[in-house]
């Protein structure tokens, strides 16, 4: 039941960006980087597509780890939980600049989706695995993009919801 589900949010997210991406648009752009949250530091990819004037759709793929340290035997620390984090949202965006300007001021909400796996290593007593999924979660987002001299783009966003609360940075690519 959860791959169904996995593979019905991949193909509505795909719909959805090829939809759009057949309008095409000025802040088409493909997105990577990192981030902060409680649980890890997240590496992410990401992709927007122009579907009207000043707003875009698209979807990001994180993925994050985590790990705990726990008990210890004189002094050292011999147990872990180690969290593995996958997640996958959709987002839309209204674009306050022109398409093109140096800076790029956005804002809009996003529909996200987690799966994780969590493993535990007991020294000499055995091993804990289990994983799951969260369920859909809602969030705003706030960003921006500033497009250097030679042509590189940087670009910083912050949200919160119920399910992605962070901040990233990265590079934005232009197609």
């Amino acid at each position: 039941m959860k791959a169904l589900k996995s593979v019905g949010l991949l193909a509505v997210i795909s719909l959805f960006s090829l939809t759009a991406r057949a309008q095409g648009g000025g802040y088409d752009f493909i997105n990577v980087g990192v981030g902060v949250s409680g649980w890890g530091i997240p590496i992410y990819a990401g992709v927007d597509f122009t579907v009207a004037d000043r707003v875009t759709v698209g979807g990001m793929l994180s993925a994050q780890r985590k790990v705990e340290r726990f008990g210890s035997l004189l002094g050292v620390t011999n147990n872990r939980w180690i969290h593995t984090i996958i997640g996958l949202s959709a987002n839309g965006n209204y674009h306050f600049f022109e398409p093109g300007d140096q800076f790029d001021v956005y804002a809009g909400a996003n529909l996200g989706y987690y799966f994780w796996n969590v493993r535990s290593t007991e020294a000499g007593v055995g091993s804990y695995s289990g994983s799951g999924s969260g369920g859909f979660g809602l969030g705003l987002q706030l960003g921006g993009r500033y497009r250097l001299d030679n042509g590189i783009t940087l670009h910083g966003e912050v949200g919160g919801g119920t399910v992605f609360s962070a901040a990233r940075v990265g590079v934005s690519f232009p197609f």
